[in-house]
């Protein structure tokens, strides 16, 4: 479901929701010029909330968006940097010593 901000104020949402329980859906939407499915959309969302926790949620929702954006930029910095480290080193022109060095040989 694709989430768009809307252009009413956490407090017209909370009153649009209290005149469509006291009234009807249709009239409320008209009455703040907003669909009937977006009057359902927020009563789905938060019907029992005042003006105050449709606010602390709509943030909730924001900075839930922005952490799983962070966590799905780590996860493919994660998996690049171990395709990466399973790669041959010599394929980068890279040289490795040798994991143990030579022993002298005697003349």
């Amino acid at each position: 479901m694709p989430c768009t901000t809307s252009r009413l104020s956490e407090q017209q949402i909370a009153e649009t929701l209290e005149l469509a329980r006291a009234s009807n859906v249709a009239s409320a939407a008209r009455l703040h010029r907003v669909t009937e499915q977006a009057v359902y959309l927020w009563r789905s969302r938060y019907d029992t909330l005042d003006a105050e926790g449709i606010r602390l949620m709509r943030r909730l929702e924001r900075d839930n968006k922005r952490l799983a954006q962070l966590l799905r930029q780590r996860r493919a910095e994660i998996d690049f940097m171990q395709s990466l480290s399973h790669q041959a080193p010599a394929s980068f022109g890279w040289t490795l010593p040798p994991a143990h060095p030579p022993e002298a040989v005697a003349p």
